[in-house]
């Protein structure tokens, strides 16, 4: 993108994001400025959800073609979150179950800091496990059904 082309609507972005995390209302819509190019940046940056928070806050909506992807982003990072934690959730429980030390780590953690824990998209979840029960977790693992990517070196995949 180019970064002259989109400086309103990347500075709005920033505003509206910022208002989000402070709990304020946005600053309203300035009259030129281009919400699907908005909507476009947002997607970019992967917070087209979180703003879809913001808009909402605006004491004027903008109009519903206009909100609707923003509002399929926030639909689908609910989704998504909600899949994220109940899977989360029986690997914790699992490992558990067979007396693995394990600990999830960043995003998984800092989701909870946000207003609503779908703003923090994840790809994916690190749980960290002693180096001495990677195989065992990694038995775990495939026993919920998962496959191995890649093992060895700093991560399993």
């Amino acid at each position: 993108m180019n970064e002259r082309q989109d400086k309103p609507e990347g500075n709005y972005l920033i505003a509206l994001l910022a208002a989000i995390l402070h709990d304020q209302v946005p600053p309203p819509l300035s009259p030129g400025l281009d919400l699907e190019r908005l909507y476009k940046l947002a997607a970019w940056h992967s917070v087209a959800n979180m703003a879809c928070y913001g808009l909402g806050r605006l004491e004027t909506l903008p109009a519903p073609d206009v909100m609707k992807p923003f509002q399929l982003a926030r639909s689908q990072g609910i989704a998504k979150e909600a899949r994220q934690e109940l899977e989360v959730r029986l690997i914790l429980s699992a490992l558990e179950e067979h007396q693995i030390k394990c600990m999830p780590l960043k995003g998984y953690i800092i989701k909870n800091l946000y207003p609503q824990p779908d703003m923090r998209l994840m790809a994916d979840v690190d749980i960290l496990v002693e180096a001495s029960q990677l195989e065992k977790a990694g038995e775990t693992m495939l026993s919920l059904g998962y496959t191995a990517e890649h093992t060895g070196g700093n991560h399993d995949v």
